[in-house]
């Protein structure tokens, strides 16, 4: 069995925050690592390594991506994966091979589409954040926040603990 180092790394053009799990005595400046969220490509070693609080790299069977520069809110589902929302515009859908969601839902409901609702997260000139939803255009199926139904031309400001359903699979808007 092959040992494998998690670590945190910095993505150099977005800010991202990368959690990745590399084969122990890789070279560095031969991976390639494609942000998911910028969709960039560059050498691992271009990634600013991100220190934990405790400072180690532990081994690990599983990678975790967290997409976001600077935290500005989050969405949580319903088993409590925390999705982390960056400043601009936040497309938000079902999880699949061929979305370009910045914020994908891992779901098996078909019904969330995979560009399913745009969350834009706006900083004022006081320094204050405002978060709003629409829908993504010719998007067919529902969305609800906190049990009203969002209409295609409909902008609505999120507040702290807003219940967000779409097409049956129910996240918590929550302030940071």
């Amino acid at each position: 069995m092959e040992d494998f180092i998690q670590t945190n790394i910095i993505c150099p053009s977005c800010s991202a925050s990368l959690s990745v799990r590399i084969k122990t005595g890789t070279d560095r400046d031969k991976v390639n690592i494609v942000c998911p969220v910028c969709k960039t490509k560059n050498r691992m070693s271009a990634f600013a390594e991100k220190k934990t609080s405790n400072d180690e790299t532990t081994l690990t069977d599983e990678t975790e991506i967290t997409t976001g520069g600077k935290s500005t809110g989050r969405l949580v589902t319903a088993t409590g994966i925390s999705h982390r929302l960056k400043e601009g515009m936040n497309v938000v859908g079902r999880k699949a091979a061929t979305s370009d969601a910045t914020i994908q839902i891992d779901t098996t409901n078909r019904r969330m589409s995979r560009r399913h609702v745009i969350i834009e997260v706006v900083r004022t000139g006081n320094g204050s954040v405002t978060h709003y939803i629409e829908n993504v255009r010719d998007k067919k199926n529902s969305t609800t926040v906190n049990g009203r139904n969002v209409e295609d031309d409909d902008r609505l400001i999120l507040r702290n603990n807003d219940r967000i359903c779409l097409a049956g699979d129910e996240l918590t808007f929550i302030t940071d």
